[in-house]
């Protein structure tokens, strides 16, 4: 089954994301990567198709991001809303977790609290080596 990104449909969906595109060998498979600035503006910004994207995979699913720092300014915006919506449910429903790994150089891991604060959850692990950390069975420092 092919599944687009745009395409969530089931609590039960889960699958790696490739949230600006993957290369495909099939004909047509490519017309949705993000490569440009005019690209990323309309995934986001005037099409939107990305931001409703991530708008509900936030709510719906526990998200772990591979190889993504999340620092790009929308994406920037798009978690500190979520946190601050989270911050002033009068439900008490919050949305689930997100996890990200973030390498780091030197003996100790930085502060948690940026991240904390988007109420994502860094899984910190040390660069070295090529990352190998990331192949091995524990992450701790």
């Amino acid at each position: 089954m092919r599944m687009r990104i745009w395409d969530i449909r089931h609590a039960s969906w889960r699958s790696i994301v490739y949230l600006h595109g993957r290369l495909d060998t099939t004909d047509g498979g490519n017309q949705h990567l993000v490569l440009t600035s005019a690209d990323f503006g309309r995934a986001y910004l005037t099409d939107a198709w990305a931001a409703r994207f991530v708008a509900r995979l936030f709510a719906e699913f526990t998200v772990l991001f591979i190889g993504y720092s999340l620092n790009d300014p929308v994406l920037r915006y798009m978690t500190d809303a979520f946190a601050a919506k989270d911050a002033l449910s009068r439900s008490g429903r919050m949305r689930p977790q997100a996890y990200l790994f973030v390498s780091y150089t030197g003996r100790t891991p930085p502060a948690a609290s940026s991240w904390h604060a988007r109420r994502l959850e860094p899984i910190f692990y040390r660069a070295a080596y090529k990352h190998r950390a990331l192949k091995s069975r524990s992450l701790s420092p």
